[in-house]
């Protein structure tokens, strides 16, 4: 797969470059070998905490380039891998306030 779009394709692509099997690629990134081939196969997102491990796995940011200020902050907090609450209590905002600027457009 020449130019993955989706985080799934981002995984396979790399995996498959770097002759791993599912089994292999999910213990790099820490977790379960089923969860693994979910994301592979796009039928599950990860939560914000894993992205860091899977950034790190495929050697780039693998998420969409934002367009909006809400996906920025979104994005942002994925890359940290922090869930909504914990970027709320760094901002110093409460988490509906994250969560409804990161639905902004």
């Amino acid at each position: 797969m020449e130019h993955p779009r989706t985080l799934g394709e981002h995984l396979l692509r790399v995996r498959q470059l770097r002759g791993l099997r599912q089994k292999d690629a999910a213990a790099i990134i820490g977790i379960g070998q089923f969860t693994y081939m979910t994301w592979e196969k796009d039928q599950k997102q990860p939560f914000a905490r894993y992205y860091p491990a899977i950034v790190s796995f495929v050697g780039y940011d693998p998420l969409p380039k934002p367009m909006t200020d809400g996906e920025r902050l979104r994005r942002e907090r994925w890359l940290l891998g922090l869930t909504s609450e914990q970027m709320a209590d760094r901002l110093g905002i409460d988490q509906g306030t994250l969560l409804r600027r990161e639905q902004r457009s």
